[in-house]
């Protein structure tokens, strides 16, 4: 359930109906998500509780205020927090804080710490979602998620195409920027968007004044009876004498079958390395939803990821992680595997 108030009177902390003044409003919602996991990962058994397996736990206000003539003044604000432990961020508002103007001829213009285009691509076909190949392989963190000092220009829908891109001054005051370009097409049950993501910053290899190049494309269709969809992601790194110290590319295929109040979800994905020998990786895993109402699923699931002889990753996460470079020789090319119960709400 999501609270809408008057933006005036939410100042003094009340709420009154929105039909009193449709023109200004202000919106509570977000979701709580945590799971019971038992891992062996290569190095020994994990059991204990995740956080965000369907959704990252947060809550969020959303503002509107209409200004006449098709524009629209917006705000939101995201701030993500472990159920398991009631802690938060670091930064209360990690996740996105911008203000933006929309207006339905020209487009939308944001400001603020803003979700990288890249992760919104990955995002809109994350059906999968935990344990997938997708979370080992294409969230490897060598990209940042959200990226403070951002500036994004949506362009209005034409034929079913939208434009993005996004330039970032510096992150987490790193020395370096970013830059992205996104397009997105829908029609009818089709959906296909790509994107070009670049950034120079000493944070994201071992290197000052590194680059980090990072290609996505995705494509779905949603039939009556299954959703199929495929992603595509090249990641490239040079330190600042031109070494490539990061090259490899990941694929991903997944179904969701939908039977009633339950949905069935497979996915199979790799990833090959090409600047490492023998580090390549393969991944697969099911899950099952049950929907239990509009808001609330409890969701169970297994994945197994099979790592090359020079490869560590580990399904032990909703998120995805790098290879450890630093791990004990004997524990290379060790797979991993993952039991997952759980449950996600929405208010």
């Amino acid at each position: 359930m999501k609270f809408q108030c008057l933006a005036a009177a939410a100042a003094f902390g009340t709420c009154v109906p929105l039909s009193a003044h449709a023109q200004s409003s202000v919106t509570l919602g977000g979701y709580v998500d945590t799971y019971f996991q038992h891992a062996i990962t290569g190095q020994g058994t994990v059991n204990g509780l995740g956080n965000g397996a369907l959704n990252q736990s947060r809550f969020f206000f959303t503002g509107v205020e209409d200004l006449g003539g098709g524009t629209k003044a917006i705000f939101d604000l995201e701030a993500p927090f472990n159920p398991n432990t009631g802690v938060g961020a670091s930064s209360f508002f990690s996740r996105n804080a911008y203000i933006a103007l929309r207006n339905d001829s020209y487009g939308e213009l944001r400001m603020g710490r803003l979700t990288t285009l890249e992760n919104d691509v990955l995002s809109g076909f994350w059906m999968a979602r935990w344990g997938a190949s997708e979370n080992a392989f294409l969230f490897q963190g060598y990209t940042v998620m959200n990226t403070n000092n951002t500036v994004r220009y949506e362009s209005p829908s034409l034929y079913g195409f939208v434009l993005d891109t996004q330039y970032s001054f510096g992150n987490s005051g790193a020395a370096g920027s970013l830059w992205e370009v996104k397009g997105q097409y829908d029609l009818g049950g089709l959906r296909l968007a790509g994107d070009f993501y670049r950034s120079k910053s000493p944070h994201d290899v071992n290197y000052p004044n590194s680059l980090l190049s990072i290609v996505t494309a995705g494509a779905s269709y949603a039939f009556a009876w299954a959703i199929p969809y495929v992603l595509y992601q090249r990641v490239f790194t040079t330190d600042a004498r031109g070494t490539a110290a990061v090259n490899r590319y990941n694929v991903d295929f997944a179904v969701a079958i939908p039977f009633g109040a339950t949905s069935v979800r497979f996915d199979y994905g790799f990833t090959r390395d090409q600047a490492v020998a023998n580090a390549n990786a393969d991944a697969a895993s099911v899950r099952v939803d049950y929907s239990l109402s509009k808001r609330t699923i409890l969701y169970t699931g297994v994945s197994k990821i099979w790592n090359g002889k020079n490869a560590y990753y580990q399904a032990t996460s909703a998120s995805g992680s790098m290879p450890i470079s630093n791990v004990t020789p004997a524990f290379l090319g060790k797979d991993s595997t993952s039991f997952i119960v759980g449950m996600r709400t929405s208010f």
